[in-house]
């Protein structure tokens, strides 16, 4: 399942740097349930910075430093 994380991560990424949060959030909090899934620790706290990221350019500071936290 690691591709499928990978994936989801390049999308998200992708998504970030287009402008395109909504879709980037989604995208992103799939990659972090696949990295829950696979119980892939690298690739969770990978995936929950990024969510962090979305989060944090979409205004919403809690839910960055949630998502931070966690990582």
């Amino acid at each position: 399942m690691s591709n499928h994380w990978d994936e989801l991560n390049q999308k998200t990424i992708e998504l970030l740097g287009g402008g395109k949060y909504e879709e980037a959030l989604e995208s992103a909090v799939q990659a972090v349930e696949a990295a829950r899934t696979d119980a892939d620790r690298a690739r969770l706290a990978l995936g929950l910075n990024n969510l962090g990221e979305v989060r944090r350019t979409m205004g919403d500071f809690t839910g960055a430093v949630q998502a931070l936290s966690e990582a």
